[in-house]
């Protein structure tokens, strides 16, 4: 059999695989579940402000990892779970000029969140969702000034959190979910303490994560 015939032969095999795997009916059992995930995260603040003065700098963030783990349960098409999902990322210098003096360092933030979940009933494998939670943030910064040094962050603060989560779930077994999805996590704003030429002072900003994430999702 020639190379065209085979080829002939296998796309519409692959086209009537995948057609038999999206169109199988998604199970919406009732029962306890277990999550992790892994993806990326892009860490964001605006303007880093220092109490009492004038001064304020707009760091820049690399995207980095994130990971995360539930339990949870899940009833018809909804579901509710406690999450723990950690992201890091390193600041660094947003300008192209080297001799720049702007905040170098380490952004981490953990958040232990209840979320709650929408499953929209369709009549496929693949589901789409959407989903909101609250909690609490853990963030830690250690950061300081490249060139003169003046400013020093060593701190964590404890804030609320708040995130909103979008995606969807492919159910490949009767009891395993493939779950592609979204989430924007938004916390109350950090005053962290650290030393301005020596002398202690307090800094104020904000921080927010965009957040790409692949999970497992297993069911009891």
């Amino acid at each position: 059999m020639g190379s065209s015939n085979r080829w002939m032969l296998t796309v519409p095999g692959i086209a009537l695989g995948l057609s038999v795997a999206l169109n199988q009916p998604a199970t919406a059992e009732n029962g306890f579940y277990a999550q992790g995930s892994v993806g990326m995260s892009a860490i964001s603040t605006a303007t880093v402000s220092i109490v009492g003065t004038p001064q304020s700098e707009r760091p820049g963030f690399k995207p980095f990892f994130a990971l995360g783990a539930a339990g949870g349960y899940r009833w018809g098409h909804f579901r509710a779970e406690v999450n723990m999902s950690y992201r890091s990322a390193d600041i660094e210098n947003p300008s192209s000029d080297p001799t720049e003096d702007s905040l170098y360092g380490t952004l981490r933030v953990l958040t232990p969140m209840v979320n709650a979940y929408y499953d929209i009933p369709t009549n496929w494998a693949v589901r789409p969702y959407l989903g909101i939670g609250v909690g609490i943030a853990w963030i830690y910064a250690d950061t300081t000034n490249l060139v003169s040094a003046d400013l020093r962050i060593d701190d964590s603060q404890t804030q609320w959190a708040a995130n909103a989560l979008a995606g969807f779930g492919w159910q490949i077994s009767e009891d395993t979910v493939i779950d592609l999805g979204y989430r924007y996590l938004r916390s109350g704003d950090p005053t962290f303490d650290g030393t301005l030429a020596g002398a202690t002072v307090g800094v104020d900003t904000e921080v927010a994560s965009h957040e790409a994430l692949v999970s497992v999702r297993y069911q009891f």
